[in-house]
């Protein structure tokens, strides 16, 4: 099953969205980490984000500088 949202994700122990993380850090030149705290039960979650996923194979397009906002 598929709990992403387009907005932020869903909590894995309430189901609650989540839109936004705590934090995020750049990890690599291709990866982002997110840490999320659900405010209705607690839970702590960490995702990572690939920005290679995002380049289609057809298209060779280079995905420039991503700019983080907290």
């Amino acid at each position: 099953m598929d709990r992403r949202s387009p907005y932020g994700i869903v909590c894995t122990q309430c189901d609650t969205s989540l839109i936004a993380p705590n934090w995020s850090e750049y990890v690599s030149k291709h990866e982002v980490r997110h840490s999320w705290c659900c405010e209705n039960c607690g839970h702590l979650i960490v995702t990572a984000v690939n920005l290679r996923m995002y380049v289609s194979s057809k298209q060779a397009r280079r995905v420039g500088p991503v700019s983080l906002v907290a």
